[in-house]
């Protein structure tokens, strides 16, 4: 706790504040998994939506996209969103801002090839909440650690 201001530090207040980078980036995938199998599972499921996606990078061939894919895309984001944020916590005095706007670009630019396929608009909203349910799992795991480097920093 602050002795100036009564307040409990971000690491005191947060489990998440002091594990390490690798741990954080197990949580966070594993967490957009989840997220994002249930949405697989409602969408093609129940919504009856046909998730296609491109048969390689570049490709225009579109092919039923299964579970793989799913996994795959919510795991790899979190492996990389942690290098980042330990990169930013070691070269800059604010991780959590650069991070937060990092992953935001980063966010927006990964709607741009979902709406651009020739599939349905179930499929491509399907798709953008996949890509902000594994954004909003990442970064709310990494974020508590983010705001502990920045404390650490200030001292």
């Amino acid at each position: 706790m602050s002795a100036q201001s009564g307040r409990l530090s971000a690491s005191a207040a947060n489990p998440l504040a002091n594990r390490p980078w690798w741990q954080l980036a197990i949580l966070g995938a594993a967490v957009a998994t989840v997220l994002n199998l249930v949405l697989y599972a409602i969408a093609v499921g129940i919504g009856d939506v046909d998730l296609l996606a491109p048969t390689g990078p570049g490709s225009s061939d579109l092919r039923e996209m299964g579970t793989g894919p799913v996994v795959t895309f919510s795991v790899l984001p979190a492996l990389l969103a942690a290098g980042l944020a330990a990169l930013l916590a070691r070269v800059t005095a604010a991780p959590r801002r650069w991070f937060g706007g990092i992953a935001l670009v980063i966010l927006l630019l990964s709607f741009v090839p979902s709406l651009q396929l020739d599939v349905s608009n179930g499929a491509k909203l399907t798709l953008v909440l996949m890509h902000v349910a594994a954004a909003a799992a990442i970064v709310a795991a990494l974020l508590p650690r983010l705001a502990a480097e920045e404390e650490r920093g200030r001292r």
